[in-house]
């Protein structure tokens, strides 16, 4: 039997200077099938017979925009050179960057934890009130995606909505 090793790219997804640019919302199916429209335009069929094998966009969030893309080892090297090529998701123009390559799900999932932490203590001063800042810190740190995705990632108990034990 034969492993498959993977590639996980971790994303984010720039909306273009547009007024309603703030209502785009990112969607897993939408960064998936750019990008294989990507890849068939820049690398033609044989781009997309080696990609289409374990390609999948396996994590968006529409509130900070991150996506973390699945695709085969040796293959992902079609998909990292279509990366910055994107011009447009939906007709709405983006720019895709990447912002971590890894080997496994779980480390991407380390990344996002750190960029999403980094994100919401940017928005955090700026929000008027503790319930505003709540419902930011729930949808910014929504990972729960994640643990559907591969249940050996430990979660942290401050993102499944519990409390840590106090020392």
């Amino acid at each position: 039997m034969v492993r498959f090793k993977h590639r996980y790219f971790t994303v984010e997804v720039i909306p273009g200077h547009k007024p309603n640019s703030h209502s785009f919302k990112l969607k897993s199916q939408d960064l998936h099938q750019c990008l294989l429209n990507t890849v068939q335009k820049l690398h033609g069929d044989y781009g997309i017979a080696a990609v289409l094998g374990g390609f999948k966009a396996k994590y968006c969030n529409p509130v900070t925009r991150l996506g973390v893309i699945r695709v085969r080892h040796g293959p992902h090297r079609l998909v990292a050179s279509c990366l910055p090529i994107v011009k447009s998701i939906k007709d709405t123009p983006v720019s895709i960057r990447t912002l971590y390559t890894g080997a496994s799900l779980k480390h991407c999932f380390k990344f996002a934890v750190k960029h999403q932490k980094q994100a919401l203590m940017k928005m955090w001063n700026s929000l008027a009130n503790e319930g505003m800042r709540q419902m930011v810190k729930n949808s910014i740190m929504d990972l729960s995606v994640f643990r559907e995705l591969e249940t050996n990632i430990e979660i942290p108990a401050e993102f499944r909505g519990e409390q840590e034990p106090v020392i």
